[in-house]
């Protein structure tokens, strides 16, 4: 440790564990029940914020919870598989696998809260203020239930700081349902505030029963803050939301605010954007730039017109 490093905490290297399952060989259950708990497979609070912490390598899955867990915090989340500086941290992700993405091992979940707004399922969180890669991580096959209709999803939620930069690549987010009719939103890759490098990442195969107004479902939804910002060569498709009651909504594909600085969206491709509803203002929407900033929006292809077995 050099000097300004000595007054910090330590910084790790979490790697090739086996969370959850119920053996050491990855078979079986790991159940968890019993009041509002909550679920951390890795939960890397407060590390060094100038030597790197990397988490790669890990996989997390075969578990059941039932929770009735209601804070709107969403460190406060009832599931989180990866936790990243909930108290600070240069922190990356890179090579885990939360869930599956073959339905071989999967995480299903029962959550009973009722509280408006209440925190998401996260696959991975990152509430550092330094810079961060998440990258090459799968995550998939997680079914939330219950009687609840209160709790959402986010696959990839990057809440760092402004001026700070985002690195997410290669991920792949695929088969989640919520079975849950209520109030709720599900995102596949969500940055608050950090500048973005959101390239090659797949976000598909979601269902949920959201009810809420404005948007309920997005593959990937960024807001740059004080750089310049990409989003490149990423997959979205096979969104379904099945509306009941509730009030309009809208599907995003792609939802992106910028700063006014040089901003690229291209080679991206948004497609089976589907709505099982009566409400004849419901909106799918494969792209959108918010007011103010400036973009090249360029190469990209949207497709809303049909599901991916060709139907209409």
């Amino acid at each position: 440790l050099n000097n300004a490093q000595a007054s910090l905490p330590g910084y790790y290297t979490v790697s090739e564990n086996v969370i959850g399952f119920g053996s050491d060989v990855a078979t079986g259950i790991t159940a968890i029940s019993g009041s509002s708990n909550e679920f951390r497979g890795i939960d890397v609070a407060s590390v060094n914020t100038a030597a790197l912490t990397s988490i790669y390598y890990n996989t997390i899955s075969g578990i059941t919870q039932t929770s009735s867990r209601s804070d709107i915090v969403p460190g406060s989340s009832p599931f989180i598989g990866i936790a990243m500086g909930t108290d600070g941290g240069y922190i990356n992700a890179t090579i885990n696998k939360i869930g599956s993405l073959t339905g071989s091992t999967t995480i299903a979940l029962t959550l009973t809260s009722t509280i408006a707004g209440t925190a998401p399922v996260i696959g991975i969180y990152n509430s550092s203020t330094s810079d961060t890669e998440i990258s090459s991580n799968e995550i998939g096959y997680i079914s939330i239930a219950g009687s609840g209709g209160m709790t959402g999803f986010r696959g990839i939620l990057v809440n760092t700081d402004n001026a700070v930069l985002a690195n997410v690549q290669g991920n792949t987010i695929s088969n989640i349902s919520n079975s849950k009719i209520g109030n709720y939103v599900m995102n596949g890759i969500q940055c608050i505030l950090p500048d973005v490098l959101i390239i090659h990442n797949i976000v598909r195969n979601f269902t949920g029963g959201a009810n809420g107004a404005a948007v309920v479902m997005s593959g990937i939804i960024a807001n740059g803050s004080t750089g310049d910002n990409i989003v490149e060569k990423n997959q979205v498709y096979n969104l379904v939301n099945t509306v009941t009651g509730g009030f309009v909504g809208a599907i995003y594909g792609i939802d992106l605010t910028f700063p006014e600085t040089i901003n690229e969206v291209k080679q991206n491709v948004v497609y089976a954007l589907e709505a099982v509803t009566t409400f004849i203002n419901y909106q799918l929407i494969g792209m959108v730039r918010n007011a103010g900033g400036n973009a090249r929006v360029y190469n990209n292809m949207i497709s809303l017109g049909l599901r991916t077995n060709g139907s209409s």
